[in-house]
């Protein structure tokens, strides 16, 4: 389970992050509205910054591959 997050939520978050490493960014997107739409704002929010590192993360462990 992730951090602040219920563990339907941890799920949903797992799966998104799933799909961005998977190379489906429309199913990411689609997703992520629709997941989003049931939260209040601030909890929405705290699920894109955990998404934006977990992205950031990725990108920064490909880099480090590529070298």
């Amino acid at each position: 389970m992730y951090p602040g997050m219920g563990d339907a939520a941890s799920e949903v978050y797992r799966i998104l992050v799933d799909h961005l490493r998977d190379g489906h960014p429309e199913e990411f997107i689609e997703g992520l509205k629709e997941f989003m739409s049931t939260m209040q704002i601030a909890d929405s929010n705290h699920v894109v910054d955990k998404i934006l590192v977990s992205i950031d993360r990725e990108l920064d462990q490909c880099e480090i591959r590529r070298r």
